[in-house]
């Protein structure tokens, strides 16, 4: 699915395969050499992350949270793959990139989620322990 090209943003998806995994690992990435620059990171990933929430919160409706709790909960995509689909599915509606954005994903399964009164961090979004 994602183009081999585009570098990950960050892991800790359950749902993402072993080979999403080996080429993330071996991606080359960027290497980080203090807490000061990985606090930056962190920090700009979370505000990346509170844009991309902003702007699918404005383009979710109930089809589309329902759309979205398919592919993460029946079809067992991973954050990576579910933003890849849904982005080629919403068009114009679809404004992250990498097509592929892993916490583009992130965000699209919290909005669905609260959309549709669930919690994103209960089943059926994610395993039954």
């Amino acid at each position: 699915m994602p183009d081999e090209k585009e570098k990950p943003v960050y892991m800790g998806d359950s749902k993402a395969s072993s080979a999403e995994q080996e080429r993330i690992l071996n991606s080359g990435g960027i290497e980080i050499t203090s807490t000061d620059e990985l606090m930056e990171f962190a920090r700009m990933a979370e505000k990346r992350h509170a844009e991309f929430t902003q702007s699918i919160q404005q383009h979710m409706n109930q089809e589309r949270a329902q759309r979205i709790r398919h592919l993460r909960c029946q079809d067992d995509l991973s954050w990576r793959e579910l933003a890849e689909v849904t982005y080629r599915e919403w068009g114009t509606d679809a404004d992250w990139y990498p097509i592929n954005n892993q916490l583009a994903g992130v965000a699209l399964c919290e909005v669905a989620a609260q959309l549709l009164g669930e919690d994103v961090h209960k089943y059926p979004w994610v395993a039954e322990q």
